[in-house]
């Protein structure tokens, strides 16, 4: 321990006599730093707030000697080490001394040497201090980490996890309390996850863990804010709250938990001793934070891997994922795509090769290189076939997935057959409608007129038929040259569904009257009261007998 500096408490009731101790222990050993107490009755107060690594006593002082204070100091520290240094020497109370627990006793001498022979002794006394604590937090570190670890293992729910971990650190010295506290999303207070304490300690998570960081003990938002464990004690802020002085507990500490950016919290630990958060603490709550974030990311990432499975086995379409090229072997697929291609189950699939599925190898071919070249396909229309050997139309959806550098092929199954099926169909119907000999048109109750053709268009005198559907907004009023009539043909539609030869005067773009024949029919979309109206017109030969329509 060369060059590591040793805070030696000199303790003795005459103040000339305990500076001139300090005075000499440093000039002996300049790595020696001195606190100085008058007052036996202070020295555990002092112990407390400091960070003293041995005391120095003399023995005859009033109100409590050096056996008392040795056996104050032992009550609270039973491995400090602890020096009688006296001017009164004898077999009765250096036999005291060692029954009381001292590290050694030094008579007082005159000349400078014996504040030689008392540094080295100090020295001494503290290096096997401090190799006995080194051992024994090594033990206890590896034993709290061997338990956190357990914990971790064996748990399969981040509540459980926070639950044991808390339990597990409570437990071992120096913490009292130990709880994992959450920010809420609007940043302003805090949400306590889980909390535990030792057997003898008070907790009162809520007021210890104070919404403002004016009244905070743990250092929480600094955690944060800085992102690293954060440390306070009672004799560094003014902010130390009444809460926890009342509880005895003098530091705390404040760690982030945090995996590859993804924050899921803060441990907030609280202990007695103001020095109980040292750089090897610190080191081991790093560690179990690292520990116990990585936990609950995997925790997590199962439990998103659950929904996602759940929702890819519950979807109507079918999903899979292939093995790499070239053996391109199914290795997982959804119960939507065992029905799909006809399988009994899903081991009539896995472990086939794709390129089986496929009714035109080159389809195949045409999506691998569009996957290779772009890395993800979109709705590429392709012709499948069922293990029955019956061709279907399919979508199918695909995206280049790396893992481990394995290269696999995840997609998505859509049968379009029958969508397929209607797009001819509507094809058909839009081309017939197009070019049909007679005017087309298609409206609604509501009197919008949808879709006419061309005939229709030249028909009533506009360029176009987008130019006769713009012409205006309500066929009662801008066609019909009696509104009455459109309300005649609106009645017969609901009653009987279609409607043959039924005439009406219509306007032209001039204005012009044209008689026109109707027939038409409902589009049925489940509303009694509101449809749409597909029909032809046709223009009546001009006759003196008829009146208007």
């Amino acid at each position: 321990m060369s060059g590591q500096a040793v805070t030696v408490l000199c303790v003795d009731d005459e103040e000339d006599l305990v500076a001139l101790t300090a005075s000499y222990l440093e000039r002996a050993d300049e790595a020696i730093e001195t606190i100085t107490v008058t007052d036996p009755s202070q020295v555990l107060d002092r112990l407390d707030t400091s960070a003293a690594d041995c005391v120095v006593s003399d023995y005859d002082m009033p109100g409590m000697d050096g056996i008392e204070l040795l056996d104050t100091v032992r009550a609270s520290y039973p491995d400090l080490p602890f020096i009688l240094f006296t001017g009164k020497g004898s077999e009765e109370v250096a036999s005291e001394a060692i029954a009381s627990g001292v590290t050694d006793y030094l008579q007082k001498d005159t000349g400078s040497e014996q504040y030689e022979l008392l540094a080295n002794r100090a020295r001494n006394a503290v290096e096997q201090y401090r190799a006995s604590q080194r051992a024994s937090s090594l033990d206890r570190i590896r034993t709290i980490l061997g338990d956190v670890n357990q914990a971790l293992v064996r748990s399969h729910d981040r509540a459980t996890i926070e639950h044991h971990v808390c339990e597990i650190v409570a437990g071992a010295e120096p913490y009292r309390i130990a709880c994992i506290a959450e920010p809420q999303s609007a940043g302003d207070s805090l949400t306590i996850r889980a909390n535990a304490v030792c057997d003898d300690a008070d907790l009162d998570g809520e007021k210890l863990l104070a919404d403002s960081a004016e009244g905070a003990a743990c250092p929480v938002w600094d955690a944060l804010e800085a992102g690293t464990i954060t440390t306070a004690r009672v004799d560094e802020t003014n902010q130390w709250p009444a809460t926890a002085t009342e509880r005895g507990y003098r530091a705390a500490a404040a760690l982030p938990i945090v995996y590859e950016g993804d924050r899921y919290g803060v441990l907030c630990l609280y202990a007695e001793a103001a020095d109980a958060f040292d750089w090897r603490e610190r080191e081991l709550l790093a560690e179990i934070g690292d520990d116990l974030a990585h936990a609950i990311y995997r925790i997590e990432l199962h439990e998103r891997q659950q929904r996602y499975e759940r929702i890819i086995s519950n979807i109507p379409e079918g999903v899979y994922r292939n093995s790499p090229l070239p053996d391109g072997t199914l290795i997982e697929v959804n119960p939507a795509l065992v029905d799909l291609f006809g399988a009994a189950d899903a081991s009539d699939l896995v472990g086939r090769p794709f390129e089986e599925l496929y009714a035109d190898p080159a389809d195949r071919e045409q999506f691998i290189r569009a996957l290779e070249r772009e890395g993800i396909v979109r709705d590429m229309e392709l012709r499948l076939q069922r293990l029955s050997g019956a061709e279907f139309w399919a979508s199918v959806t695909g995206i280049m997935t790396e893992e481990s550098g394995e290269r696999y092929f995840d997609g998505v199954v859509r049968d379009v057959t029958e969508q397929r099926t209607r797009d001819r169909e509507l094809k058909q119907y839009e081309t017939l409608f197009d070019l049909a000999p007679f005017g087309m048109f298609r409206t609604d109750t509501d009197g919008e007129v949808h879709k006419v053709n061309e005939w229709l268009a030249s028909l009533l005198g506009y360029e176009s038929p987008a130019a006769a559907i713009e012409s205006g907004d309500d066929l009662a009023t801008d066609v019909y040259a009696n509104p009455e009539r459109r309300e005649t043909l609106l009645d017969r539609l609901v009653t009987a569904g279609s409607i043959s030869e039924f005439d009406i005067d219509a306007y032209d773009s001039d204005g012009e009257l044209i008689e026109l024949s109707v027939h038409a029919t409902v589009l049925e979309d489940g509303h009694p009261a509101a449809f749409d109206i597909i029909g032809f017109v046709e223009p009546i030969p001009p006759s003196p007998e008829r009146s208007p329509a």
